[in-house]
This record gives structure tokens, sequence and C-alpha cells, in this order.
């Protein structure tokens, strides 16, 4: 079970305006570079990070046993 804290309405004002900022610079950046934008939110965009996702979570599933 997962404690979480009450949030009240001026932390999730001040969270929604966050995401909605961070998702008008995303737009912003894709108007102005494009596909390319893409080199600026992924780092190490040329790795093998989809063939091998997971397998670190599994090596933790099984190290924790």
């Amino acid at each position: 079970m997962v404690n979480e804290r009450p949030i009240n309405s001026q932390e999730k004002l001040t969270q929604f305006l966050q995401h909605l900022e961070e998702g008008r610079q995303l737009q912003e950046d894709w108007i102005n570079y494009g596909i390319n934008c893409v080199d600026l939110y992924i780092e190490n965009i040329d790795s093998d990070s989809l063939e091998t996702w997971g397998d670190h979570q599994e090596e933790q599933v099984i190290e924790s046993y």
C-alpha cells in the first residue's frame, strides 16, 4: 500500500500549470525542430533500450528474493 499525502488545491493548480507549460514547450519545440525535437527529450536515443526494456527490472525482482 502506498502512503499518499493529501494534495491541497493550490498544489494541484501549481502542478497543473507546470505540466501545461511543459506541454507548451514541447509543442513549440516540435514546431521549431520537427521530429528532431525528440533528441531534446530522450537521452541516448540511438541505444537498444527498447530491445532491453524490462531486463533491469527482472534482475531487481530476482535479487529481492
